[in-house]
């Protein structure tokens, strides 16, 4: 019965892997109405642009700026998360990150893994 639990877990993480390697989602949220929407000023509220970490290793993640990890992430929640605000989006991308920069830091031994793997981890720890 406790194999099931773990079997469980592992197809939700396939999934939510799968999504973030999906070629047919849109992953610039200027694409969708509500963004366009909330967007008034495009020097503060853009953000979410230039984030190019989705598949990459997590040794270019912690090499990468600030803004591009928040980006990455941006586009990472705009799959998982639909109609959210871009205040909201921005703030679970942030969480997000921090995420990821926790479970990777100090250590080596993730370098290798791809950034939407552990992205997907984290998405599943914080329950989105």
């Amino acid at each position: 019965m406790k194999y099931i639990k773990y079997i469980g877990i592992l197809l939700l993480l396939l999934i939510v892997i799968k999504c973030f390697n999906s070629p047919d989602i849109p992953v610039n949220p200027t694409e969708r109405k509500s963004y366009q929407q909330t967007n008034t000023n495009s020097d503060v509220d853009q953000w979410y642009l230039g984030g190019n970490l989705h598949k990459k290793d997590i040794s270019d993640w912690k090499n990468a700026t600030d803004a591009n990890k928040l980006a990455t992430c941006g586009d990472f929640i705009a799959r998982v998360k639909k109609d959210l605000t871009l205040t909201e989006l921005k703030d679970k991308a942030s969480e997000l990150k921090d995420c990821i920069d926790e479970a990777t830091k100090g250590t080596n031994i993730s370098d290798q893994n791809k950034v939407n793997e552990i992205g997907a981890l984290c998405l599943v720890t914080i329950g989105y």
